[in-house]
């Protein structure tokens, strides 16, 4: 007598396998270290603050930025006179620098008050 063969593995039923997706970049590489020599010194402690819920500064500061520039009514930033300024730096998505940059040439007088009003906006509660 012959050999048998071995039985054949069924086909998976339903649909067909997936495409192989592209692997997902880690989180820092889309990042971007961006230094500010400007920041008041009041919103670089209130976005340290905000790391317990947002998880880190750079994702509070995108948080805010995002808002900002769907916000009809955007807060106008408390002025102080002459706020205590400080330099920091924050990894940021590059639309994030591009969103800072925009809202300080069209809607704030210059980056400092675009950090302040990110302070209010974190701040709000009922959106």
């Amino acid at each position: 007598m012959g050999k048998r063969k071995a039985p054949a593995k069924p086909k998976p039923r339903g649909k067909s396998r997936p495409a192989a997706k592209k692997p997902r970049r880690a989180p820092e590489e889309l990042t971007v270290g961006k230094r500010y020599t400007s920041v008041p010194a009041l919103a670089a402690e209130e976005l340290r603050k905000a790391t317990k819920l947002y998880g880190s500064q750079g994702r509070a500061l995108q948080v805010a930025t995002e808002m900002l520039i769907r916000m009809k009514r955007r807060p106008m930033p408390v002025s102080e006179a002459v706020p205590e300024l400080t330099q920091i730096t924050y990894k940021l998505l590059p639309r994030t620098i591009g969103l800072i940059d925009e809202l300080a040439e069209t809607v704030y007088d210059g980056r400092e008050e675009v950090f302040l009003a990110c302070i209010e906006v974190l701040k709000l509660k009922d959106l």
